[in-house]
């Protein structure tokens, strides 16, 4: 499941490389690439007239340029029908989903990813800064 993916890499520093975008690969050799999801959660919500929407709140130190977008999108696209099987990707396929995430942040290889997912109704909720500000909700 989604939960599933996302639980396998919480509170685990991993290079986020491979889901950022526009941004030049290995542009960070400092760590800069580093961030640590701290926490995750991804709810069904239900909008009326048998419309249903997927809600994923991420917490973490830090996001590099569209990660979230195609962590959402990567998720996703395994969530819905292992992709990785039909991609050509031999290394990813049948791979178990827990490790899937922390698979694709070792390869530092943004092919590997899916296309980030759409901006409708991505939204920040907050940003905290300061000692401890992981720890904030």
């Amino acid at each position: 499941s989604a939960q599933e993916l996302f639980d396998s890499v919480l509170n685990r520093s991993l290079s986020y490389d491979a889901f950022a975008r526009k941004v030049k690969q290995k542009q960070n050799p400092d760590g800069k690439d580093i961030c640590t999801l701290y926490e995750a959660e991804v709810n069904a919500v239900d909008l009326g007239d048998d419309t249903t929407a997927i809600r994923i709140r991420l917490r973490g130190n830090r996001f590099l340029r569209q990660m979230v977008r195609v962590l959402v999108g990567t998720v996703m696209w395994d969530a819905c029908k292992n992709p990785w099987v039909w991609t050509g990707i031999p290394e990813l396929a049948g791979m178990d989903s827990n490790s899937l995430l922390t698979r694709l942040s070792e390869t530092h290889n943004r092919t590997y990813t899916a296309p980030p997912a759409p901006p409708n109704g991505l939204a920040l909720a907050s940003v905290h800064y300061g000692i401890g500000c992981e720890n904030d909700a």
